[in-house]
């Protein structure tokens, strides 16, 4: 690994005072750190909050050192890189996504108000019906009951009476009255195609997602054989330098180019985690991943 920037700062320092190097070169080591740290303070605050936005929706502890230099990403909790299948992770968000849910309801209750309003526009045919019973009243002896029995074969329009008939309806329908309807049925329409709208903006940012993420990892891995190469020259160059076979400008490119393959290697490890977490995050699943049953609050299906 590369020393801190002060630490070799302070190493060259060392080298001038011993009459090991020249003036020139020990200025221009000194004006290489300054450029530095003035990078590191500019960039230092963005990077703390990439490090505070991961850390708030997951747990794994991304620590920066002190100065910047080296980055260590402790995984406490390790996101597994699954073989993710567009089609079922599609399924998943479309019966999980809080967005997909609440525009489910929205177009369940316009349904319901146009089928309400639809109805109230509509004529009502009613059957009615009645079945009186009479020549019983008075009577509270048991041979007076089995009399008044007889009797309905013989005479029933004497001891019952039966009504049935049709009511019919129709409704007196105001100008402010189709409005209304016209109104509820366009709601309902716009809050379908929100709906159908909505599924296919998740189903494209998660085609989205996947190809980035599929994109960092092979990005991950050609930065990390980059960083083995840039630290085999870094150490050779070392080894040249000291021994005076090469200048203070050459060297201090060649340490450059090690520090960015460091810096870009970590900026591509930080932005896969977020890869992995905003695809969690947009199938509903991030709780789950770490370990919160959320099945009750989803239906099956």
């Amino acid at each position: 690994m590369l020393l801190s920037v002060k630490d070799l700062f302070d190493k060259y320092k060392q080298r001038y005072d011993a009459g090991l190097i020249s003036e020139s070169d020990l200025l221009m080591f000194e004006k290489k750190y300054l450029e530095y740290m003035l990078r590191t303070e500019q960039s230092g605050k963005t990077l703390e909050d990439i490090i505070m936005n991961i850390k708030s929706v997951s747990k794994i502890n991304i620590s920066p050192d002190n100065n910047f230099n080296n980055i260590n990403i402790i995984e406490t909790f390790i996101l597994q890189n699954k073989n993710y299948n567009i089609e079922s992770l599609t399924n998943e968000a479309f019966r999980k996504n809080i967005d997909l849910l609440q525009a489910k309801i929205i177009i369940e209750n316009n349904n319901l108000s146009y089928r309400m309003i639809k109805n109230s526009m509509l004529p009502e045919l009613n059957l009615n019906t009645s079945f009186v019973l009479k020549g019983f009243t008075g009577k509270s002896r048991p041979s007076e009951w089995r009399e008044a029995f007889q009797g309905i074969s013989k005479s029933p329009d004497d001891y019952y009476e039966f009504f049935a008939g049709f009511d019919f309806s129709m409704p007196f329908l105001l100008p402010a009255d189709r409005a209304k309807k016209m109104e509820i049925q366009y709601e309902k329409e716009k809050a379908e195609f929100d709906y159908l709208s909505r599924k296919e903006t998740i189903h494209n940012e998660l085609i989205s997602i996947l190809k980035n993420i599929d994109l960092l990892k092979k990005n991950i891995e050609a930065s990390k054989r980059m960083e083995e190469i840039d630290e085999k020259r870094y150490k050779f160059a070392q080894t040249d330098y000291d021994n005076g076979n090469m200048d203070a400008e050459n060297f201090s490119k060649i340490q450059d180019a090690y520090r960015f393959t460091q810096i870009n290697r970590i900026n591509l490890e930080l932005q896969h985690i977020s890869a992995l977490l905003s695809l969690e995050l947009k199938t509903g699943t991030l709780l789950e991943t770490y370990g919160i049953d959320t099945s009750k609050f989803f239906k099956k299906g």
